[in-house]
């Protein structure tokens, strides 16, 4: 039995972000990786996932390995919760009407509803991947910032 058995999956998850936060880079790199894994990670895009943070994060210089693993860490398919918010914003827009309801019975489910749902997810996915990837940017940069101060000091107390 590992020691990672042991330890709550909180415990380990914590110790995952940790060893994201306090790698050899700067922190706004880090912040930057995070933050685009993030706004990926909302995006019902999963297969792709992976793939768009690395282009992504290419385009930004943020961090790779920050962007998967924070892709990793926080993709509980927020699928449903950007179906809600794409819902609200394109009915908020006159000139676009968003589905009223996502129907999930599989025998009633068409192809237009899955087109309507879709778009909602999207443009939900967007909205909430922006704001949540500002928020972990700016959570990320302090905690790496306060982290890798933390690990220097250390290392020339020996």
């Amino acid at each position: 039995m590992s020691s990672r058995d042991n330890k709550g999956w909180w415990r380990w998850t914590g110790d995952i972000v940790y060893r994201l936060i306090t790698q050899r880079s700067k922190p706004k790199l880090i912040a930057l990786g995070a933050a685009v894994g993030t706004f990926v990670s909302v995006l019902p895009i999963v297969p792709l996932q992976s793939v768009t943070a690395l282009a992504i994060n290419y385009l930004v210089g943020g961090n790779r390995i920050a962007a998967l693993g924070f892709i990793w860490l926080s993709n509980p398919l927020f699928f449903y919760l950007d179906y809600r918010i794409g819902t609200v914003v394109l009915q908020a827009i006159p000139w676009l009407s968003g589905p009223a309801q996502l129907n999930i019975a599989w025998h009633t489910l068409t192809l237009t509803h899955i087109r309507e749902a879709l778009v909602a997810c999207l443009v939900g996915g967007v909205v909430f991947g922006v704001t949540l990837g500002a928020l972990v940017f700016i959570g990320t940069y302090w905690a790496a910032v306060a982290a890798q101060g933390d690990k220097r000091q250390r290392v020339r107390a020996r």
